[in-house]
């Protein structure tokens, strides 16, 4: 994340390219494989217990030979590290030249899927004809495995037409990564002319005409490799000077998602009797992992009372 994700502020959409793919390979993540001989499955619309012309079967169903995705992207590749296009160094890989494969059929390649229903479901004289097949494949699942750091990283945003003209806030641009030149990040990013995701640095909460009296923000937090935070991690939110609204507190659950946490909440000015009598003071965020590691941070808010 220091490297692909400005210098180490989390990647809101995760780590991705320009043209909005995963970066691979990620980082602080491994894969267990499992993997059993069975039946593939199919949508049974007639109900007769059989596969037949008139069920429904497609590619969500056909199961390819079982493989190691170390990548997490979804298809074998394997890698000849010897090939002469040095695809396992360090700047080529892309996290999958170790991946194996299953030779369920023998053949010495990875095998995709055949198009047919495979299982015992399929009748002997649908198989004949082509329909479906009874041969069994290798049933199998990848499951990732997080090892997330125990020290957080943030990035304070909000929603803006123009990060640099919003009311009481100081921002600037959010980029996809750390390429000035990638996208901009955007509330929705099918829509260019969606709302930005904007970077909090200061809030001003004052009745002048450069202040205002609420902002919506979201915290992002992920770990060094712009993981989840390790399960159980403790967020705690609180302001000396301002009021929040919304979410004070949130604990991380058990996740192994690539895109980092956004935690919303808010901020508005205070009332104009009970104020901290202070012109000034900070939004603060800490995050306490299990490990008892806690990570601050903070921004400035001004206000008049």
């Amino acid at each position: 994340m220091l490297k692909k994700c400005d210098g180490g502020l989390p990647c809101p959409l995760g780590i991705l390219n320009n043209d909005l793919t995963i970066d691979l390979p990620l980082g602080g993540r491994a894969t267990v494989h499992a993997y059993a001989i069975g039946e593939e499955t199919f949508s049974d619309l007639n109900g007769n217990g059989y596969f037949d012309s008139e069920d429904f079967f497609d590619d969500l169903f056909d199961i390819p030979e079982a493989f190691i995705d170390n990548n997490e992207d979804g298809t074998f590749g394997g890698k000849d590290c010897s090939d002469g296009t040095d695809p396992c160094s360090r700047d080529n890989s892309t996290g999958d030249e170790f991946e194996e494969f299953v030779d369920f059929d023998g053949n010495g390649s990875w095998t995709t899927q055949n198009g047919l229903y495979n299982g015992l479901l399929c009748r002997e004289e649908d198989e004949t004809v082509g329909l479906c097949s009874r041969q069994l494949v290798n049933v199998f699942q990848n499951q990732e495995i997080v090892m997330s750091g125990d020290a957080a990283f943030f990035r304070l945003v909000t929603y803006a037409d123009d990060c640099s003209a919003i009311a009481g806030v100081t921002a600037s641009e959010v980029h996809i990564n750390s390429d000035p030149a990638s996208p901009l990040v955007r509330r929705s990013q099918a829509d260019p002319t969606s709302q930005q995701m904007c970077q909090v640095s200061e809030i001003d909460l004052t009745q002048s005409p450069t202040g205002t009296s609420s902002v919506s923000l979201i915290m992002y937090i992920a770990d060094m490799y712009n993981n989840p935070m390790p399960a159980g991690t403790e967020v705690s939110i609180s302001t000396d000077n301002g009021e929040i609204t919304g979410e004070t507190s949130y604990v991380f659950p058990n996740t192994t998602s690539f895109v980092p946490v956004g935690v919303s909440f808010g901020i508005k000015r205070e009332p104009l009797t009970g104020g901290n009598d202070s012109p000034s003071g900070s939004l603060n965020i800490s995050v306490e992992a299990p490990s008892g590691l806690v990570s601050p941070f903070s921004v400035s808010v001004i206000d008049d009372l």
